[in-house]
């Protein structure tokens, strides 16, 4: 099995390209978790995005640090 990880930067169109992938049925994550700032959805899975959730919640003292 091959996999295909769809990487970058916030805002950086990779849920874009993630459905573009999806859509030539060449790879998928899942279906798209859509919200108010996606009505097509973002194609991630959602098993990452509740775990990048978390993550951030947890060190959420550090991050803010580095904002300072």
């Amino acid at each position: 099995m091959t996999a295909i990880v769809v990487l970058g930067m916030h805002r950086s169109g990779t849920s874009c390209l993630a459905g573009m992938l999806a859509a030539a049925n060449v790879a998928s994550a899942g279906p798209a978790i859509r919200n108010w700032d996606n009505a097509r959805g973002h194609h991630e899975r959602l098993e990452l995005v509740r775990l990048d959730e978390a993550l951030a919640a947890e060190h959420a003292d550090v991050l803010a640090q580095g904002l300072a």
